[in-house]
């Protein structure tokens, strides 16, 4: 979902949108579907960044520490 939503803002770049543009018109869709979560410009900010300086596995939801251990 999350790569979705980058791939989308990279379009939309690429249509030739400033990124603070495209991240406006990405954070008013609901993702992955129209059945899906509205994000904030600041969250999906942070995936961009976070994508294109350490890549895909960036976007995976990584699980909370307090809850690894099983308690």
């Amino acid at each position: 979902m999350r790569f979705a939503a980058i791939n989308h803002l990279e379009d939309l770049i690429r249509g030739g949108q400033t990124l603070a543009e495209a991240l406006r018109h990405t954070a008013l869709m609901p993702w992955p579907d129209e059945h899906g979560d509205v994000y904030a410009v600041r969250t999906i900010e942070d995936w961009w960044y976070a994508y294109h300086n350490r890549g895909i596995d960036s976007l995976v939801t990584k699980l909370r520490a307090d809850r690894v251990s099983g308690e």
